[in-house]
């Protein structure tokens, strides 16, 4: 994970009334594992003699596929055709209404410019077009009605046109940020910019329901009933897994990214996707906690809101304490214990964001 798993778009460029453009960045697809019989998934569990058992569960064939399809590349095609459509659509309907509203005003001038002249107004698309027509009358009366049509569409520009632009811009940001959300980012407005980032937490909850077999398993092989013993074991399993900054030698496809069950299935991850994968599974496990994805420049940890223990590293967070811990690996280290770096980033407030996992705050954020 690099900067805290942010990437910013580039360019924010206001074309006719205004079409987005974004940026560059990616979700990393990896390659998985799956045979006839469907996608395994296994985690180590701790078997408390120094060795360890494996918990598994088989998932269906196209799992993998749905898995690697679920975050499209922000800077491809796709999603990009997706947002110039919808921003389209917005611009489109913005520019009907604003032709509307600048023929009704006109209409309504009509009545008061001099008697010779007769205006007549018409849309086509969405362009206003104005006719005159000119009995017997003083010699200026139709500069004069012309004068005061284009002194209307002026004040129209500039009073109620200014405003509907404005609120075509608003909508064109909001349809942009649906459409991210849609596909399981974050767009964090910044004035005609977003700063984009995956929304970890609907990537754990659009998985964790593939993953309650595998839960179940890891209950049963554990063992634990207590929430922390049963947490400490799956923290072990996840710690246990490869590291991988999931990067590639392809520049436009950096700050990797895997999906739970893609983590699962190829048996390694980098620091935010571990995190969310064992956020995903602790969905099932112990759906009354809540998780949270703790990020700091370059790194990302993970958050659960049980009863702490004196030496514990905790977050504060809304209403919750959150006991922060490590999956990232490979150094097995308890729960409450911290890498050395990431106890001075704590120690040093430079922590970048608190994002809900699962449980029940990240079920309040996603609005369930």
């Amino acid at each position: 994970m690099k900067d805290g798993g942010r990437t910013q778009t580039r360019r924010g460029v206001l074309r006719r009334l205004l079409a987005f453009t974004g940026g560059v960045g990616a979700a990393f697809s990896v390659p998985g594992t799956a045979n006839a019989a469907g996608v395994p998934v296994r985690l180590p569990i701790p078997d408390g003699r120094g060795g360890t058992v494996e918990a598994r569960d088989q998932l269906p064939y196209d799992s993998l596929e749905r898995a690697q399809k679920l975050i499209p590349r922000f800077d491809g095609t796709f999603l990009r055709g997706e947002i110039r459509a919808a921003s389209d659509a917005v611009v489109a309907e913005g520019k009907k209404h604003w032709a509307e509203a600048l023929a009704a005003r006109l209409t309504d001038l009509a009545d008061r410019l001099p008697s010779s002249v007769t205006l007549t107004t018409s849309i086509e698309g969405t362009t206003v077009r104005q006719r005159y027509r000119y009995r017997q009358g003083r010699a200026d009366d139709l500069a004069v009605a012309k004068r005061l049509v284009r002194q209307e569409i002026d004040s129209f520009e500039t009073g109620v046109g200014a405003r509907l632009q404005s609120q075509i811009k608003e909508q064109v940001h909001r349809r942009t940020a649906d459409v991210y959300a849609n596909h399981h980012y974050r767009a964090i407005r910044q004035g005609n910019e977003f700063l984009v980032q995956i929304d970890y937490g609907r990537v754990a909850a659009a998985q964790a329901p593939d993953l309650a077999g595998l839960a179940e398993s890891v209950r049963r092989v554990s063992g634990k009933t207590k929430p922390r013993a049963l947490i400490a074991d799956v923290l072990t399993a996840f710690q246990s897994l490869p590291y991988d900054r999931l990067e590639t030698r392809d520049p436009r496809r950096r700050n990797g990214f895997a999906t739970p069950i893609e983590v699962l299935s190829i048996g390694r991850g980098d620091c935010d996707s571990k995190s969310t994968a064992m956020a995903a599974l602790l969905e099932t496990l112990l759906p009354r906690h809540s998780s949270v994805l703790v990020t700091i420049p370059g790194h990302a940890m993970l958050g659960v809101d049980i009863p702490g223990e004196p030496g514990d590293a905790t977050v504060h967070h809304g209403e919750r304490i959150y006991v922060l811990m490590e999956p990232t690996g490979p150094g097995l280290l308890p729960i409450g214990d911290l890498d050395p770096k990431s106890r001075t980033a704590l120690v040093a407030g430079r922590i970048q964001d608190v994002l809900p996992l699962s449980g029940p705050v990240a079920l309040a954020a996603l609005g369930r």
